[in-house]
């Protein structure tokens, strides 16, 4: 459970890996990470990487912030 080590080189710490299921010693097996930036959602305090964090933001998986979403 080392932050510093990722035995498998996929860019997701062995820590990140461990605290969302995914097993730290498979390329193949990756924590979800909506914004690809190798910080997993479990982990990530802003998710879409608007600026704005997760607890504070109403549209947390949007970076447009709900700006691009037609009301029927």
């Amino acid at each position: 459970d080392n932050a510093n080590l990722d035995e498998d080189g996929d860019g997701y710490s062995n820590a990140d890996e461990i605290d969302n299921g995914t097993d730290p010693c498979s390329n193949a097996s990756r924590p979800a990470d909506l914004d690809g930036d190798l910080a997993s959602d479990i982990n990530d305090a802003d998710d879409d990487n608007d600026g704005r964090a997760d607890v504070v933001d109403a549209f947390a998986t949007d970076p447009l912030n709900g700006t691009a979403t037609t009301i029927p």
